[in-house]
């Protein structure tokens, strides 16, 4: 990233979202724009859940995951991305509605 942001972003995630974000999105034709993969899980159960361009292969993107508990989910802590001015707000929506469209999730934005 050129110009990265971050914001803390507390999202329960359920046992089938995180699992679809772990296996990530490859594009299969020229009109797809996103190249979607998680990094993770470390020692700790931290998890990356990258959006990236799939063209240019440029992060906009990143989700920062916390493994499941006890009580089953996850967890979604933290976002950064590629800062053009808009903001916190519209970054966490676009996560979100990318989430949902690419990657069949049930993301709810808080």
């Amino acid at each position: 990233m050129q110009k990265p942001a971050s914001a803390p972003w507390h999202v329960a995630l359920p046992a089938s979202d995180l699992a679809k974000l772990m296996r990530g999105l490859i594009p299969r034709e020229m009109e797809d724009k996103w190249f979607c993969y998680a990094d993770g899980p470390d020692a700790d159960g931290n998890l990356l859940f990258r959006l990236c361009r799939s063209w240019t292969g440029a992060e906009i993107y990143v989700l920062h995951l916390r493994a499941p508990s006890e009580a089953g989910d996850a967890e979604v802590t933290q976002i950064t991305w590629e800062d053009r001015g808009d903001g916190e707000a519209a970054a966490k929506q676009m996560a979100a509605e990318l989430c949902r469209a690419l990657m069949d999730c049930k993301f709810a934005v808080s």
